[in-house]
């Protein structure tokens, strides 16, 4: 058998090689280092063709993975980004295949980053991301900085999100500020630190029966957290809302508290889960988790509040 390259032209990121067999002639594609082999070539540069696929980051001499989506129809324009982040002892793929977050990337034309958290417990340091100390701070801050130089990205428009631990994540980061927009599903705190953060944009949901993350405060897997409602009352209070407003019955089982008129045209929406468990609305039901309600998708309205 003889093999020869062809002096054909090259898409940038495929070598195409001849296989010659006696009477056949064998085109075979082979991709190089570059990722188109997920996807085409997009304006996020030639690292993030179309579709999902992993990446690395060296962060304080350790490599940290990530997982992005690039939505298929994006074009030149720059698109917003949805930073997300999953649960304790999960995965970055894992929680976007649950929630879906796959097909809203598609849907409204926004970036989807879902970094990994390491070690063998996969647990985000909460309180080290919201006083921007520690390896995943910096981690945090390093991906944001790669992720915003990207030609498809439009910086003004960058948002957080999570489930769980990740969650805890989401509203770690409102306490520093830095993103247009947070959302959250089973974890919310208050803390002094929190103070002097500028007004934000929150979404946040907790289901009543969350055996893992209780509702009416008390200990998690992680630390121990206050009622959840306390919590968004301070976060009520931080942005400068105006009073509680009546809640708006959804689907049977659920309650949106939404503060439309906050400070710095912030808002905050608030969904209680009457029975809900420590699951992501929406989502395929995890029994062992809870209640999993399909009252709403939580995916769907945490990109409706972000306006993708």
């Amino acid at each position: 058998m003889v093999r020869a390259v062809l002096s054909l032209p090259r898409h940038r990121s495929f070598v195409t090689m001849a296989v010659v067999r006696p009477g056949i002639l064998v085109l075979v594609l082979v991709c190089g280092l570059l990722s188109a082999c997920q996807g085409r070539s997009t304006s996020c540069g030639p690292d993030f063709g179309t579709g999902t696929s992993s990446h690395e980051v060296t962060v304080d001499g350790e490599k940290r993975a990530y997982t992005v989506h690039v939505p298929e129809k994006i074009g030149s324009e720059r698109v917003p980004v949805v930073y997300l982040f999953h649960g304790l002892g999960d995965q970055s793929g894992t929680v976007i295949k649950q929630t879906r977050t796959d097909a809203m990337s598609d849907d409204r034309n926004a970036l989807l980053v879902a970094p990994q958290a390491a070690g063998e417990k996969r647990a985000w340091d909460v309180y080290g991301i919201a006083t921007d100390q520690g390896k995943d701070a910096r981690f945090v801050d390093e991906l944001k900085r790669r992720i915003s130089g990207l030609g498809c990205v439009d910086k003004d428009r960058q948002y957080v999100a999570g489930m769980s631990n990740g969650s805890g994540v989401s509203f770690a980061l409102a306490c520093r500020g830095g993103y247009a927009g947070y959302a959250g599903v089973a974890l919310t705190f208050f803390m002094e630190e929190c103070d002097d953060a500028p007004p934000a944009s929150i979404l946040y949901v907790h289901g009543t029966a969350d055996k893992y993350v209780p509702f009416q405060g008390g200990q998690t897997p992680i630390f121990p957290v206050a009622p959840a409602t306390r919590v968004i009352r301070q976060w009520a209070d931080h942005d400068r809302c105006g009073t509680t407003p009546g809640g708006e019955e959804i689907g049977g089982d659920t309650t949106l508290y939404a503060w439309d008129d906050c400070a710095d045209d912030t808002r905050l929406h608030y969904y209680v889960v009457r029975g809900g468990g420590h699951t992501w609305p929406g989502s395929s039901a995890i029994p062992p988790l809870g209640k999993t309600t399909t009252s709403f998708s939580a995916t769907r309205v945490m990109a409706d509040f972000f306006k993708l």
